[in-house]
């Protein structure tokens, strides 16, 4: 019996429906961050790049892992401080840094704990609203944290920062 071509069409849109519940935006997975014992969840396969930046008064390599997705961004920074810098004034410097590039406003911190085999980490969650450069009003939940004489910085940067990303990104930072 052929099919009318509204039975066709009626077809390619559950198709369509039914394809794309199957591919939710946020399709989370484990990354590991270089060699540094950090691995974390990320919503989608992040690129990485390396730059040199002035850090704790020192210029350091900064490598970054990140990628959008969901209308956010998910990215975590690390860098290991050089001989005689040290990690808390070098995350304060990075920390002030961010939230200045953002033009921060309505800013909150709070303790957040990190799962770890390892040493010890300290580490502050802070939320904050600011502006991009294009002027767009943007998000961030971001966490610095201090290993030893590296320094992390994982964050998401969204319109709307909802409970799903940042729980999720941030319960997925385990050091082993």
């Amino acid at each position: 019996m052929p099919f009318s071509f509204a039975s066709k069409a009626l077809n390619l849109v559950l198709l369509a429906v039914f394809s794309s519940a199957c591919n939710p935006s946020l399709n989370w997975r484990e990354t590991r961050i270089g060699e540094t014992g950090l691995t974390a969840l990320f919503p989608c396969k992040p690129d990485q790049l390396t730059r040199w930046v002035p850090l704790a008064s020192a210029p350091v390599e900064i490598h970054l892992t990140a990628c959008d997705a969901g209308g956010a961004s998910f990215a975590i920074s690390h860098a290991e401080l050089a001989e005689g810098r040290t990690a808390p004034d070098g995350l304060a410097q990075w920390r002030k840094a961010t939230l200045a590039n953002m033009s921060a406003t309505q800013t909150t911190e709070t303790p957040i704990d990190i799962r770890t085999t390892s040493a010890p980490v300290i580490s502050m969650l802070v939320q904050a609203q600011g502006k991009r450069s294009d002027g767009s009003t943007v998000s961030l939940h971001g966490v610095w944290i201090v290993s030893g004489k590296r320094v992390f910085h994982a964050a998401v940067y969204a319109p709307k920062v909802t409970a799903e990303m940042s729980d999720t990104f941030f319960s997925g930072l385990e050091f082993q």
